[in-house]
């Protein structure tokens, strides 16, 4: 077996274990511990632990701190694992991580707050809802008791990100999705930066397992069906939801969604020092 049908199998492997029931989400994020541990860009600062049913659980947080460039870093919130059921977006995350820990230059000027998986109990579960039946999208800014989503809207207040990014699955798809928030760079990010980025994303045909996933994309008019900032916030962040098409090879969703995050955050900086230089 050649070199890349092994790393094929490894991360098919990783990606199905993680939809396992019983699996723990300490241990899917045992590789972004260890690289917070030897890092001098990502810290590893998990939200407080909480309890459900007599089990511990907690959010991981981490924050990578680019190389500085402007007076103010760009706070940007990257989430990931809102369903339990899909780990997808855990596995891509993980893998743009340890991309920016590689080349640090791709977060320059920014503060970037990820988190891996917004639904610990889910995950662990396999389930779509945390173990106590909440849709943490649904429940969030409606007064929910849920810790989960509690804590999730705290930190939308507190850090008053200027973007939001998160990930999610299409079990029935093989295109990558992106949705972008925020009409004037909506309109620079989908008009330019990722007219580039489609040349690297060539169409999926079924004879040929071996092309990235090809990329669609649309503008939001309405709030997203994810994470999304308080209802009346100005200046509103820009909103980007990334949809994982199940139906590629989890190589190839890991390298699309690592190339369409470095895409959207180098073309946010360029579109903040254009304004700046108005």
């Amino acid at each position: 077996m050649s070199a890349i049908n092994d790393y094929q199998v490894q991360v098919h492997n990783e990606v199905q274990n993680q939809s396992r029931t019983g699996r723990s989400f300490r241990d899917a994020v045992q590789a972004l511990e260890e690289i917070a541990r030897r890092s001098v860009s990502l810290i590893s600062k998990p939200l407080p632990e909480f309890q459900i049913d007599e089990h511990a659980y907690h959010i991981p947080r981490y924050l990578f701190l680019g190389p500085k460039g402007g007076a103010e870093p760009i706070r940007v919130g990257f989430f990931a694992g809102t369903y339990g059921d899909e780990p997808e977006g855990t596995v891509a995350l993980r893998e743009f991580v340890e991309r920016l820990e590689l080349t640090p230059i791709l977060g320059k000027d920014f503060c970037l707050f990820l988190y891996p998986i917004l639904n610990p109990s889910g995950f662990e579960a396999g389930t779509r809802e945390t173990i106590g039946g909440v849709n943490i999208p649904n429940q969030i800014w409606k007064n929910s008791n849920s810790p989960e989503v509690q804590q999730l809207q705290s930190e939308l207040w507190m850090h008053a990100f200027d973007g939001l990014v998160s990930l999610k699955t299409d079990p029935k798809s093989s295109e990558l999705g992106i949705a972008v928030g925020g009409p004037v760079f909506a309109r620079h990010l989908l008009g330019n930066a990722l007219q580039t980025a489609q040349d690297l994303l060539p169409q999926v045909i079924d004879a040929r397992r071996d092309a990235l996933p090809r990329l669609r994309w649309q503008q939001l008019n309405e709030p997203n069906d994810l994470i999304r900032a308080a209802p009346g916030l100005k200046p509103r962040p820009f909103e980007v939801v990334i949809t994982i098409p199940a139906q590629a090879p989890v190589y190839l969703q890991k390298a699309a969604v690592c190339l369409i995050l470095q895409t959207a955050l180098s073309a946010y900086r360029d579109f903040i020092s254009y304004g700046a230089n108005i």
